[in-house]
Order: C-alpha cells, then structure tokens, then sequence
C-alpha cells in the first residue's frame, strides 16, 4: 500500500493498487493539515493528487503491483508536488483527449482541473519511469 517519509514542509509516499487513490489522497490531506494550509488550498490539493493517481491507475498502464510514488513540498506561496510511476508516457502540459470530454463520465474534467490550478513545471520519461513536477499556489497563510 504506502510507505512515508515525512521531514518538516517535505513529505514523501509510494503507494500501490486500487488503495493508492484512497492512500495518497489521505497522505494528501494530512500533508495539508500539517501543514496548516488553508481550506480551499487543502481541497485542490486533495483533487489534484486524487485525478492525477486515478488517472495513472485507469488509464496510465500502471499495474496493481507498481509503485506511484509522491513527494510534496511546502514552498513560500506554493505546494511543490512530483509524482513518478511507471505507466505509460504521458505530458499532461501537451495531452489533448482524442474525443473530447467525455460528459457523461467527467472525462476529461480532471485533466482540467490540474492544469487549471497548477502550474506543471516538468515532466520527463526515462528509464521506464515517468517524472511530472507541479506546482499548486496557496494563498498566504
């Protein structure tokens, strides 16, 4: 399931299967508290980590038995967030969804979301691992 490693304004988790949405979303949110953010900050964060892990999990090509692994960082005004797996490449910053959104299922929508509220700084593929580094502005705490 999950591993963590947590250091003041860094946390660092790995997670694997079906469990790993739920995991990384709570790791997500105990990241927030500890870290005071405010509510809504919490909150994006929170649905950001949740589309991008389910959406490795559903559409990625990530297997039950490969690790996900998540590092966040509280900066001055932002949450740094780095997610590596092993799944199929894919560039969020370039994707385009081959028949649009998918309105009855939401598709699409979460896509959205991360790239409305974050800024994605990188990403990379090599060594069979893929590499997406973002960064979610918060409000002054």
């Amino acid at each position: 399931m999950g591993a963590r490693e947590s250091k003041s304004g860094l946390s660092a988790c790995r997670f694997h299967g079906q469990a790993a949405i739920h995991a990384a979303t709570e790791a997500a949110r105990a990241f927030a508290a500890g870290e005071s953010l405010a509510r809504d900050d919490a909150a994006h964060l929170c649905i950001v980590i949740e589309e991008l892990v389910t959406n490795l999990l559903d559409h990625g090509g990530v297997g039950p038995d490969q690790d996900i692994e998540l590092a966040l960082r509280h900066d001055a005004g932002s949450i740094a967030i780095i997610l590596t797996d092993p799944g199929t490449p894919f560039d969020p910053r370039t994707a385009i969804l081959p028949d649009g959104p998918n309105a009855e299922r939401g598709g699409g929508a979460g896509l959205d979301l991360v790239r409305a509220w974050t800024q994605i700084v990188r990403y990379a593929s090599r060594d069979g691992r893929n590499r997406l580094e973002l960064v979610l502005p918060i409000s002054a705490v």
